[in-house]
């Protein structure tokens, strides 16, 4: 199977100054509602409640993106109410289209939903501020130990948080949960990680390109065709059997590409003495 060199693929595609606003804690309006970005305590209360609009944004509904809203508006004032709302059987029991079945805290909700009017773009602006760089951090590191919960932000999760970040900036338990941007975690993570040691830590590469190039790649050893690395670094990368037994005459292209490289080699080294 034909191997793409790292650097030949692009990187995924980051939104530095929104990582920087972040980590700095800023806040954005959304619904004409100041929201700061997520904690690992707010994605913790989505996850407990299901919410789609971390899980499957497409089949949110707007009664999911205005219980996500009030989470991120409320943070740990909401922490009582979802937990009651879970107890009461909110997940099973609520039909949001049936207020006969709705629980206190849908209620608030919907109240809350009606000081708050909105629409399909705030809708993904939301969800915007929830992923777009929360995780980038955490997706530096090459491999992290996903624990035996079930859960993402689970109490293994919280616990780690809190073990990483209470060293890293003196915030309090408290504080971790609801004031620090997962963002600034996962930096800091990934700091740790660099410094632990760990190998490969970085920016991750763009998905969609990996899938191309890694296309491209297939075609070309199919059809007895140099990569564009075999041809700038040659001594690096040899043929492979399927593209000698695709075209034998990929030696000899091969043979002169190694050629022109070490010309170019030779006229390097003559131009620093």
């Amino acid at each position: 199977m034909a191997q793409v060199p790292a650097r030949y693929i692009k990187d995924k595609a980051i939104d530095y100054d929104g990582e920087i606003f972040a980590c700095m804690s800023l806040p954005v309006r959304v619904a004409g509602i100041q929201l700061r970005p997520p904690s690992i305590g707010v994605f913790a209360l989505l996850e407990t409640i299901e919410s789609p609009v971390v899980a499957n944004f497409a089949k949110a509904t707007a009664f999911d993106y205005y219980r996500a809203l009030y989470i991120l508006k409320h943070g740990r004032e909401a922490a009582c109410e979802v937990r009651d709302w879970l107890a009461a059987g909110g997940r099973k029991k609520v039909k949001p289209e049936d207020e006969t079945t709705w629980l206190p805290w849908d209620k608030r909700v919907a109240s809350f939903a009606e000081f708050n009017p909105t629409d399909l773009f705030e809708f993904a602006a939301l969800h915007r501020l929830l992923m777009d760089n929360s995780f980038g951090g955490f997706e530096m590191i090459p491999q992290i130990d996903p624990g035996c919960s079930p859960y993402i932000f689970g109490a293994e999760s919280i616990a780690n948080t809190c073990r990483l970040a209470a060293s890293a900036t003196n915030y309090t338990y408290d504080e971790i949960l609801w004031d620090l941007p997962l963002c600034l975690v996962g930096h800091i993570a990934a700091v740790a990680a660099r410094g632990a040691g760990v190998k490969g830590v970085g920016r991750p590469k763009d998905k969609a390109d990996i899938k191309k190039q890694l296309k491209a790649a297939a075609k070309r050893e199919r059809t007895g065709k140099l990569h564009p690395w075999q041809k700038a670094e040659p001594h690096c990368y040899p043929l492979s059997k399927e593209q000698i037994e695709a075209n034998p005459a990929i030696e000899k292209q091969f043979n002169a590409a190694m050629k022109a490289y070490l010309a170019k080699l030779r006229k390097k080294k003559g131009r620093r003495k």
